[in-house]
């Protein structure tokens, strides 16, 4: 893989953790944590006490909570969001660009006439 395509690959996974930064449900976290030995609840409830303090946003409280989980919670949550969640996006997003970089190369090499 060269420099530019984990560069692209890269951005699309930040592109849908961001996604799902904005667009979080409660649902989120059950399936996210189903596996969690402390269960979804706890996440959850971290993540909730933080809403109460800062009332004026809850992607600031999210961050938090995610920046302060273990491990293994957070490799549950990115497991769930580049699988479950946005999986069929994250790939096609990845082919779509692959695809249009080989048009590119193809237009700037002659060979689309």
């Amino acid at each position: 893989m060269s420099d530019n395509q984990s560069i692209t690959a890269d951005a699309n996974l930040m592109h849908h953790l961001l996604l799902w930064i904005y667009n979080w449900t409660k649902e989120d976290f059950e399936l996210a944590f189903k596996y969690s030995p402390l269960g979804w609840r706890y996440q959850w409830d971290k993540f909730q006490g933080r809403i109460n303090e800062d009332t004026n946003e809850s992607c600031g409280p999210l961050i938090a909570t995610i920046l302060n989980m273990d491990d293994l919670h957070q490799t549950l949550l990115f497991n769930y969001i580049t699988t479950k969640k946005y999986g069929d996006c994250i790939r096609k997003r990845a082919e779509n660009v692959a695809w249009m970089k080989e048009m590119q190369l193809r237009a700037e090499t002659g060979a689309l006439d």
